[in-house]
């Protein structure tokens, strides 16, 4: 998933010599009706921020070998739950090229509103 105004500026930069390429490449997504994963676990919860209208998730992460037994859904799940009953809109940004969190979060009923990316030039260093 990438932006195709930041695929147009890097081939546009390339023209004129610049070596540009994506450094962060982010999905934006809303959670208005969420639903319930498949497998029931236990978690707990990390990070939140929130303001009148809407609570955004931040750094889901699993540790390696509690991975796919769905601690991270679940727990993202109850948030949205307990979120949208509060009348506030669940969101999170996504690493748009991590095919596993997407899929998760799509699966909890997320939706894709947005992608975000930045793009970065390499400077060549001068000769002394």
């Amino acid at each position: 998933m990438k932006y195709e105004i930041a695929e147009y500026l890097i081939k546009r930069l390339a023209e004129d010599g610049e070596n540009a390429r994506i450094l962060v490449n982010m999905a934006a997504y809303d959670c208005p009706t969420p639903r319930p994963p498949k497998k029931q676990v236990d978690g707990r919860l990390e990070t939140l921020t929130e303001d009148e209208h809407y609570v955004k998730i931040t750094q889901v992460y699993t540790v390696p070998e509690f991975c796919r037994r769905n601690y991270a859904g679940r727990m993202v799940y109850e948030i949205c739950r307990e979120v949208v009953a509060n009348g506030q809109m669940p969101m999170l940004y996504a690493d748009a090229d991590y095919y596993a969190s997407n899929r998760c979060y799509q699966n909890i009923g997320f939706e894709l509103k947005g992608r975000l990316v930045t793009i970065g030039v390499k400077k060549e260093k001068e000769n002394e």
